[in-house]
């Protein structure tokens, strides 16, 4: 049976501690040696997905990285 991909929903995540945990939920997963984990930002104004961007350029990920869920613009499937 196949793993479940390790995910991050960041509705519940006010934007000033949102970066906070995506930072935090992308160091464990690295350090889990989790191949890909799922961001969910959601569509809404674009601050999460933006924000979302900006953690993973911080972390040195490129657009070759990363992609939106299955056609699904308000997920981002990151590989590790």
């Amino acid at each position: 049976m196949a793993r479940k991909m390790p995910e991050l929903d960041l509705h519940p995540y006010p934007l000033e501690n949102a970066r906070s945990a995506l930072r935090s939920f992308l160091i464990k997963a690295m350090r889990q040696g989790t191949g890909q984990v799922r961001i969910i930002h959601g569509l809404g104004d674009g601050y999460m997905e933006e924000l979302t961007v900006q953690v993973l350029e911080e972390f040195g990920y490129t657009h070759g990285d990363y992609h939106y869920d299955r056609g699904n613009c308000g997920a981002t499937v990151v590989h590790l």
